[in-house]
């Protein structure tokens, strides 16, 4: 079994083996879907699990706001692979899946742990400052081509180009 991810930060994950379990108490009727993502960090096998609630509670604030938690869920499974129209008895759709995983600490009960916080379809990842020194690195280093200026037309970006979480 792989060892947990310790770190805070953006992971590039496999889903393996989803599976649905009961999120409510006594009887109620709410599930989660839980996606074991699994990374390679430094040769290692890390891993984590998020979990996708399918509950009639309806967001309240952010760009989700009015919408249930159960519809953006089944939104996200469809952006990560799962066919349409949703089908929460094809979940297994999600296994081999890749995903990104927004992971932060969190504390509960006195205890610091690492959490899913957001769990995003694969994308563009934003560069941190040290991958654009190494790429400006090899782009500047003499050898590259000049560029010549390109006429561009600016475009107003859309929902699908925002990378904000749900």
């Amino acid at each position: 079994m792989a060892e947990r991810i310790e770190k805070p930060g953006d992971y590039q994950v496999t889903i393996r083996e989803p599976y649905w379990q009961l999120a409510g108490r006594d009887g109620e009727d709410k599930m989660s879907l839980v996606l074991p993502g699994v990374v390679e960090i430094d040769g290692a096998e890390r891993s984590i699990n998020a979990y996708l609630y399918f509950v009639p509670t309806l967001y309240a604030s952010g760009r989700n706001a009015g919408r249930a938690v159960w519809d953006v869920n089944a939104e996200t499974c469809v952006q990560l692979g799962m066919s349409e129209p949703f089908d929460p008895t094809q979940f297994e759709q999600l296994n081999g899946a890749m995903a990104k995983y927004v992971v932060e600490e969190e504390e509960y009960e006195g205890k610091k742990r690492m959490k899913v916080k957001f769990v995003n379809a694969p994308g563009r990842e934003r560069l941190t400052n040290d991958r654009v020194a190494e790429i400006w690195a090899v782009l500047s280093d003499g050898d590259a081509p000049v560029a010549k200026p390109v006429e561009t037309v600016a475009t107003p970006a859309t929902a699908e180009e925002d990378d904000i979480p749900f």
